[in-house]
């Protein structure tokens, strides 16, 4: 009876202590407040208490703070309001300097947590709609059908470049989140800019976290990108395959264009001519913000010389289209094999165009950047306003050559049509044109180019590989002749006796090198060597001769003495020491 009766007074006493243990764990009530909620009290305004207890305190932030914000739940917004207080607080107990820091950084993180429900709600913005199916396309609905599509590509491009800058700026941020957090939980806990490390490190987490939301909507617009370009795709193939032509854009006006634009083409490469000129006139300026305008105008000139290259090959591909499209109504005939050069042609001319637009665009780059360099290194008013001048061009430069590409895909999509509606209205003659002749063609056009171009040059004459080629063609006819020459003498010699054998001999040995330097003098001519230029090469050869050909000049010119003079002749049974032989070849530099 006792101890029941000590357990039962007992029992009040441990009550009372866990109510106080209980007090001392809750917030400290302030005056109007009932430190208990009422029994009518709402669940909303539970869930906010609930909230603030959570709420992380940036003087002790604790490992999985961020799943108290739970964008994704509802109350994001409240939650937000309620931790931008708890950091306006937390900034109020640090010194004047961190203070206006931890502002700055409170700012940031405003931003941030404002920004992040809008952006995980946030939807890609609805495409334009796809256009219907047509019966038939003209020549430049197809083209326009065309460019929406590479515009789509060049969009879609964009919005995967933006998500690989915003995924490396990710790591980077997520890597300085974890690095700072780390050295935060080891820092004392009365450090004094403890709290603005904590807020910096929030401030950080939420731009990463706003970052992850953009990638996300990217991802669902590339998505929807994808889809459009497939169906703008299937568009745009079918219509190939039913051109008409445009009653705007008949064979007569497009043949205007075309001669409209090789005037333009002729006044621009005068142009390049007269700026070249201005180039040459400020080699030896001192200052190299005028050396620099000038070469971004030439460049500016060469790039508008390309468009309109570019510009009259699409109106010729178009003609060629149309000539196609005609033949198949009946309305004329057309040389399939001159069409196809043509195309070869003009690939080959967009790849070269291609090529040199990689190139402008490395050299406008170059140039500006200089600019860029010599105007921040340099605080002159004059300094300054050449360059805003060098990117005032610089900037239409770019432009220029973003036409350009554009105007390549253009003729490039050109030609694949033109030469699907060749192979079409061929029959099974195109397809083996397309698929034999077409890329033998190909090759043998970018063959005839690289051959023809310069290797080196001789006395200022370049010479090519066609060059090399045509010398040893001479020089093969050359010893064919003189083969030639000297059986048709053997076989007349043949009938011949005693010494009129021997002189027939020596006539064909003499013909034969009369013919191989013909040959070869013929030969070099071919490929534009000014022969008056020989005489150093004579006086050279005299040096050399000097020091160390005495013997095989000896030789050569006794060669020519037996052969005139006739001491022994082919036939002769001669003893040299030991030996005894007979006669059976008389050369310029050695006998046999």
């Amino acid at each position: 009876m006792r101890n029941r009766d000590n357990r039962k007074a007992g029992q009040p006493g441990a009550i009372l202590q866990l109510l106080c243990t209980l007090a001392l764990a809750l917030p400290p009530v302030t005056a109007g407040a009932s430190a208990i909620p009422a029994l009518n009290q709402s669940s909303e305004t539970a869930a906010n208490t609930e909230a603030a207890v959570a709420v992380p305190d940036p003087a002790r932030l604790r490992a999985g703070w961020w799943d108290y914000l739970a964008p994704d739940k509802p109350g994001a917004r409240d939650r937000v309001r309620l931790l931008l207080d708890k950091a306006n607080s937390a900034a109020a107990t640090l010194d004047t300097v961190n203070a206006a820091e931890a502002a700055q950084v409170i700012e940031r993180l405003r931003i941030s947590l404002t920004a992040l429900p809008d952006m995980l709600e946030a939807q890609p913005a609805p495409l334009p709609e796809i256009p219907a199916a047509r019966e038939a396309y003209t020549t430049t609905e197809i083209l326009d059908l065309d460019s929406q599509v590479r515009a789509l590509q060049q969009e879609l491009e964009e919005r995967r470049s933006a998500i690989n800058v915003a995924q490396r700026a990710i790591r980077n941020g997520q890597a300085q989140t974890d690095t700072a957090f780390a050295a935060y939980l080891g820092s004392p806990g009365n450090a004094p800019a403890r709290a603005l490390t904590a807020l910096q490190i929030m401030a950080t987490r939420a731009e990463v976290a706003v970052m992850r939301a953009e990638v996300g909507l990217r991802e669902r617009e590339i998505a929807a990108i994808k889809e459009r370009i497939g169906a703008m795709r299937a568009l745009r193939d079918a219509g190939r395959a039913r051109i008409v032509a445009d009653p705007a854009r008949n064979p007569a006006k497009i043949a205007g264009l075309i001669e409209k634009n090789k005037k333009k083409l002729e006044g621009q490469r005068s142009e390049i001519l007269r700026e070249r000129a201005r180039r040459s006139e400020l080699a030896t300026a001192a200052d190299p913000e005028d050396v620099s305008l000038a070469d971004l105008r030439m460049l500016s000139a060469l790039i508008e010389e390309g468009l309109l290259v570019l510009r009259i090959s699409l109106y010729e591909t178009e003609l060629d289209w149309l000539t196609i499209a005609g033949a198949g109504d009946g309305q004329g005939e057309f040389s399939v094999a001159d069409i196809e050069s043509r195309l070869a042609q003009r690939r080959i001319a967009v790849a070269d165009s291609e090529k040199d637009a990689a190139d402008w665009t490395a050299e406008a780059q170059r140039l500006i950047r200089g600019t860029l360099r010599r105007a921040a290194d340099s605080s002159d008013t004059g300094q300054s306003l050449a360059g805003n001048a060098m990117i005032e061009s610089g900037s239409k430069t770019i432009s220029r050559l973003a036409r350009l590409r554009n105007l390549q895909s253009e003729l490039r999509f050109a030609i694949v049509v033109t030469g699907d509606l060749l192979e079409e209205s061929s029959g099974w003659r195109g397809k083996w044109r397309k698929g034999v002749i077409q890329p033998a063609m190909a090759v043998a056009a970018r063959a005839h180019q690289l051959l023809g171009t310069g290797l080196f040059t001789v006395g200022g004459a370049p010479v090519t590989a066609y060059g090399l080629l045509r010398i040893l063609l001479i020089m093969a006819i050359a010893i064919g002749i003189s083969r030639l020459a000297n059986r048709l003498l053997q076989r007349f010699a043949a009938r011949q006796t005693g010494t009129a054998s021997a002189g027939y001999y020596t006539v064909g040995r003499l013909l034969h090198y009369v013919l191989i330097s013909a040959g070869l003098l013929i030969g070099l001519s071919s490929i534009g060597l000014d022969f008056s230029q020989l005489a150093l090469l004579a006086g050279a050869l005299s040096i050399g001769i000097g020091f160390g050909l005495q013997s095989i000049v000896n030789n050569f010119v006794s060669g020519l003495i037996i052969l005139f003079e006739r001491p022994i002749r082919v036939g002769d049974v001669v003893t040299i020491g030991d030996t005894d032989g007979m006669v059976t070849r008389i050369q310029i530099r050695a006998t046999t």
